[in-house]
């Protein structure tokens, strides 16, 4: 598997939900499986004020004993429940190694979070797939974060009529959480209409803190107009739906003019006696580098699509997916009785042209004979080339209308002239589906016809 497939794997499986247990050990079981690890596990701060502790947060496999050869690097490494992380490991990681002779161990950092450490049976973890990982460990760490910043606040909404004490103490996490990991935090009082945004928020915006007076009429403002009618959708669907909050991704203007892809979160969470909205609390999180990424593989997945459907030379369909498409249609064609035909033909005498004007002149006349089939079939029927000179066209006509078309294409390839060779000339076999065909012997019929058009004089069409 390449490299970035697998990176890209494991990409996709980071940051899913809101638990972090559950998103950390769909995570950790990607590492696992796409790395073909022994074991993984993750050990995070233990108190965001003091960055010298660190305990073990998730691991994988789950719910049995590390293997032996973690639990030695573990030992190795100094760490364990509560215990100082020493200081030469964050100064020089990644750390690699080997324990028990054969597994082979890695250290890397989970920014502002804590440590990932690796170990597979095997080769050794190469350098390359270590600086791959980072972007994936350092998402992964802010993901962590973020999920612990979403239970946070929803401890803060669960418990907001409990003692001051404890209420100022749940605050004060949440504003810990929301610094490390930049998300902004926003409190609607929909009583008096007066809105809330936090420090972060500003500036994830790119604003200074408080540049701006919050208001929801200023929040509208910053929506991108394709994203504002579906983002108020969402927001009075909350707030008539008791009970339940909402999710979305739509973007906002930042201070620069650029539009910021956003994750935002929300939920009413007090109510007058009449079931009216009092108050919602939520958060904006930045996920502009992820929509990136998924833009970038998705473009890449569809030019693989084409690079993999298509004939390189004429920008055709190749022979693997008209043969798909062929098997399809004969299908259809059977179930619902509709014509089908295909027509064959191959260029005349093409070895001559290759051998009289060379293959860069060939591969130029084989593009213009795929403009002339793309002019003359409809946008229902299918065209690929077969291989070297032949091609073929797969069309939803009966015999008579099929071979209408292949006299058509005939003459408009006839125009094609070449100096001391004359006029391009093309042999042509058709033949119309019937319900007894296989995919091989539709195939067989129109080869044969083609053949016929060879033996016949070329430069004709046979059926």
């Amino acid at each position: 598997m390449e490299l970035i497939e697998v990176l890209y794997r494991i990409s996709l499986s980071i940051g899913n939900g809101t638990s972090l247990e559950e998103m950390l050990q769909e995570a950790l079981c990607s590492y696992y499986e796409n790395l073909a690890l022994e074991a993984v596990i993750v050990f995070s701060l233990d108190d965001p004020e003091n960055k010298d502790h660190f305990r073990p947060t998730g691991s994988f496999p789950a719910g049995s004993a590390l293997p032996s050869a973690m639990t030695e690097v573990i030992r190795i490494l100094g760490f364990s429940d509560s215990t100082p992380c020493p200081e030469e490991y964050m100064k020089n990681l990644p750390i690699k190694g080997t324990v028990e002779g054969t597994i082979h161990y890695a250290v890397q950092e989970l920014k502002d979070y804590g440590l990932i450490i690796m170990t597979r049976s095997g080769s050794p973890f190469p350098l390359s797939l270590l600086a791959g990982l980072t972007p994936l460990n350092s998402r992964l760490a802010s993901a962590c974060l973020s999920c612990l910043g979403n239970e946070i606040l929803e401890r803060e909404i669960k418990f907001r009529k409990a003692a001051e004490e404890a209420l100022l103490r749940s605050e004060k996490r949440l504003d810990l959480a929301l610094q490390v990991t930049d998300d902004g935090l926003w409190d609607w009082n929909l009583e008096e209409d007066v809105v809330y945004f936090s420090p972060t928020y500003y500036t994830m915006l790119g604003y200074e803190p408080y540049e701006f007076l919050p208001s929801f009429e200023k929040w509208k403002e910053l929506v991108h107009p394709e994203d504002v009618d579906y983002a108020l959708k969402k927001v009075m669907s909350c707030m008539e739906n008791r009970g339940e909050g909402f999710e979305m991704e739509f973007r906002l203007a930042s201070r620069s003019g650029e539009w910021i892809w956003i994750l935002g979160r929300g939920k009413v969470v007090e109510r007058d006696k009449e079931g009216n909205p009092r108050r919602m609390v939520g958060t904006h999180v930045n996920i502009t580098s992820r929509k990136e990424t998924e833009e970038k593989m998705e473009r890449l997945n569809r030019e693989l699509y084409i690079s993999a459907s298509t004939d390189r030379i004429t920008g055709l369909l190749n022979r693997q997916r008209f043969d798909d498409i062929l098997a399809q249609e004969m299908e259809r064609a059977s179930r619902y009785e509709n014509p089908l035909s295909i027509l064959m033909f191959d260029l005349d005498n093409f070895k001559l042209i290759n051998d009289t004007f060379g293959h860069q002149k060939g591969d130029s006349i084989l593009q213009d004979i795929a403009g002339i089939i793309r002019e003359n079939i409809r946008s229902t029927d299918f065209a690929a080339r077969w291989g070297g000179d032949e091609f073929v066209v797969l069309a939803l006509a009966d015999l008579n209308n099929a071979f209408q078309l292949g006299e058509k294409l005939r003459k408009g390839i006839s125009l094609v002239n070449l100096p001391g060779l004359g006029d391009l000339t093309i042999s042509m076999g058709i033949a119309e589906f019937i319900q007894t065909d296989t995919l091989h012997s539709l195939v067989k019929r129109v080869d044969d016809a083609l053949y016929r058009a060879k033996q016949n004089g070329k430069n004709r069409v046979e059926t």
